[in-house]
């Protein structure tokens, strides 16, 4: 049996037995009645291969059988895998809503797997991943075909991580950026007519959403204790059973706007914004929000727009009046540079106020001058002439 592993990178331990590394994990290689075997040591420590392969070593030495290194490992299904992968999100604390983004697409691909009679993990190939993203490509978006796909792979290498497969057979399936779609942006007039059209409490939070580039989770889990009015600060902060969309808290100050916004708001109960049901207060509802918005968008003659849309007005505003983008994302809580450019806008009308403000010099013409010059040679030449 020829080793793979080249001279230099096998190691020999005890009397018996050489290590060498294929992939990331280290194999050993000894000779047991006569015959040459090879075996996986399951680790990726050179420390920890070398103390199984003196193990081995010692074995042979003392005339102790070895374990047959062909020995079927424990095959695991792709279904168990999956209640693993998801058990350990959780484990680690990952948001609610990250888990359930990332259990849709893997039981997915697991019933598209069992249609096709494959239910371990050891029987998965690129191929099948391909013809997965093949079926899929007709129902998504770009963008979702690509997340469902980083997601499956991320399965694969939690399970090569766990030592549930010897080789993640998804680790050369490429998954190429999808270009992102334009998205609505919302002017300063748009806003304007949006709050004046919009009934409490939604106006309230279309302004705070507008003046403070918060996410609409975030404002509704905003309670009073997070809001400073006196030094003019609002602090997005964790709440028990919630924490922001990064994991991270984060302060920005109020400006004018929000300021009066929230002044104005009436300062009883636990939440900033909240919807009254009967006699109960009630945190504002994402869906019911929604739905009031599409309303006053219809209302006021703007055709598309979203509670997010918002965010991308703050942003963008921001950028447009001179805000360092370092700062912008501090503010709205984006760890991701490239993010922010994606939500920023160039409205014509706000490309033509940033270009007025410039000055390149003088306001005469290079070519104008050259041809006054011109016309007084000319004059001058005819008067020769005459």
């Amino acid at each position: 049996m020829r080793s793979t592993a080249n001279a230099a990178d096998r190691i020999r331990v005890g009397e018996h037995v050489t290590i060498f590394k294929r992939g990331r994990r280290w194999w050993a290689e000894f000779y047991s009645d006569g015959r040459q075997e090879r075996k996986s040591l399951k680790t990726r420590s050179k420390k920890q291969a070398r103390l199984e392969a003196g193990r081995i070593d010692m074995a042979l030495l003392s005339g102790e059988p070895v374990e047959r290194p062909d020995a079927a490992p424990d095959r695991v299904a792709i279904s168990d895998t999956v209640e693993l992968y998801l058990a350990h999100l959780r484990t680690e604390g990952r948001r609610k809503t990250t888990i359930t983004r990332y259990d849709a697409p893997l039981r997915r691909f697991t019933e598209f797997a069992m249609k096709r009679g494959i239910t371990m993990l050891d029987q998965v190939t690129i191929r099948l991943a391909s013809e997965y993203r093949a079926f899929r490509h007709p129902d998504v978006q770009p963008k979702t075909l690509a997340c469902e796909t980083r997601v499956i792979k991320q399965l694969f290498g939690h399970a090569l991580v766990q030592e549930l497969v010897e080789v993640n057979p998804l680790r050369n399936l490429k998954v190429g950026k999808a270009k992102p779609r334009p998205q609505p942006v919302y002017s300063l007039d748009d806003v304007e007519r949006i709050l004046q059209a919009a009934p409490e409490p939604f106006a309230s939070a279309f302004g705070l959403l507008a003046f403070t580039g918060m996410r609409i989770g975030e404002l509704a889990h905003l309670e009073w204790s997070d809001v400073d009015l006196e030094d003019r600060w609002l602090h997005v902060r964790e709440k028990e059973g919630w924490q922001p969309k990064t994991g991270q808290n984060r302060s920005l100050p109020l400006n004018d706007r929000a300021m009066s916004i929230l002044e104005a708001l009436p300062h009883r109960g636990r939440w900033v914004v909240y919807q009254e049901v009967g006699h109960e207060q009630h945190q504002v509802s994402e869906r019911r929000a929604l739905k009031e918005l599409k309303k006053v968008l219809a209302e006021v003659g703007i055709q598309d727009g979203k509670l997010h849309t918002f965010r991308h007005f703050f942003i963008s505003f921001c950028a447009n009046n001179g805000v360092p983008p370092m700062m912008v994302m501090e503010w709205v809580g984006q760890r991701d540079l490239s993010v922010i450019l994606h939500y920023y806008h160039l409205s014509g009308q706000e490309s033509q106020r940033a270009m007025s403000k410039l000055s390149f010099g003088s306001n005469v013409h290079p070519n104008e001058s050259g041809s006054d010059k011109d016309r007084n040679k000319d004059s001058g030449d005819g008067k020769d002439a005459a």
